[in-house]
């Protein structure tokens, strides 16, 4: 596919869509892909939870009971971490854990302004001196701090999100568009909700496909994959024999079998594979810096076409 034709979607996703976090942006977005897929052929579907319908939202495309390959992508994005923490793509307790911190700042932070004001700026005695001018103006302060609190009980929503994680979305419609045009029942496509903090988009994908049906598929899932010069491949042990022997040219690889530790985001699916990019691949570790900031604003096109290369490699050994 054209640079061109990134760039088009570089634009829509990443910059005209660019935050999708809140409810109305997520249904924005849905409605704009929902249409780029109905164009290229395939029918589509969107998935509520049973327990919460409207919480979360998936968009199924092509038939996923009958696909051996289900290929999904996150297309939420995440909360501001101000830089202090790296995100671990593979590695799904640990960055859990740093989700809850990144909630637990901001509010921490706010609390503590309303406090220092409330008792060093301002005095508030309404029962005395009635609604004066000055009782006013903290009363209307106190109120603004519990709507500032309860406005970013889940996060400061971020608001450059090129890389995660509108990357894995782009290569999502770029391996849907070329298997338009030789239709392939065995492969399917999945959007899924709430992948930057508790993956409920992937608990309603398993719970709607069922054990059995999840058990039989494989799923290949693109994050973060539009900076770097490793492709890293966390994996499920089911899925060695496909991932053995990958290369991708001018790109190093490095497979991580999944396990307890640092690579357990492969635990969420019986058969997965996990593809993601970055400069600082170790052997204990694989994290990605510039990611849930104001720095996460540019795609490596040439990172973007290699990962959808090795994606589609995958889905032709998945499918003989």
């Amino acid at each position: 596919m054209s640079d061109k034709t990134y760039r088009d979607r570089i634009l829509s996703y990443a910059l005209i869509a660019h935050r999708r976090f809140y409810k109305k942006e997520k249904i924005k977005v849905l409605n704009l892909a929902n249409q780029e897929f109905k164009a290229m052929g395939y029918a589509t579907a969107l998935l509520y939870p049973d327990h919460a319908k409207g919480e979360a939202v998936n968009l199924l495309i092509g038939d996923v009971r009958q696909a051996r390959t289900i290929v999904v992508s996150a297309y939420d994005t995440p909360i501001k971490s101000f830089g202090l923490f790296p995100y671990e793509p593979f590695d799904i307790k640990n960055y859990k854990r740093k989700y809850l911190s990144s909630v637990l700042i901001p509010l921490l932070i706010i609390c503590l302004i309303c406090f220092v004001f409330s008792t060093v700026f301002m005095r508030f005695d309404l029962f005395t001196e009635g609604l004066t001018v000055p009782n006013f103006i903290v009363l209307l302060f106190y109120l603004l701090g519990i709507a500032t609190i309860i406005h970013y009980s889940k996060g400061i929503p971020n608001a450059k999100n090129f890389n995660r994680n509108s990357s894995g979305v782009i290569a999502l419609f770029e391996l849907a568009e070329r298997l338009s045009n030789q239709p392939d029942a065995s492969v399917a496509f999945v959007l899924t909700d709430h992948g930057s903090s508790n993956h409920l988009g992937d608990i309603m994908l398993k719970e709607y496909l069922g054990v059995q049906e999840t058990a039989s598929k494989t799923f290949l899932v693109l994050d973060t994959i539009g900076m770097g010069d490793t492709i890293g491949i966390n994996y499920s042990p089911p899925c060695k024999t496909l991932i053995s022997q990958i290369t991708s040219d001018g790109f190093n690889i490095r497979c991580y079998p999944e396990d307890n530790n640092h690579f357990s985001i492969a635990h969420i699916y019986p058969r997965s594979i996990y593809l993601s990019c970055t400069f600082n691949a170790q052997p204990d570790a694989f994290t990605i810096t510039r990611t849930s900031s104001s720095k996460d604003i540019d795609i490596d096109l040439n990172c973007l076409e290699h990962v959808t290369q090795l994606a589609m490699t995958l889905i032709k050994r998945n499918s003989r």
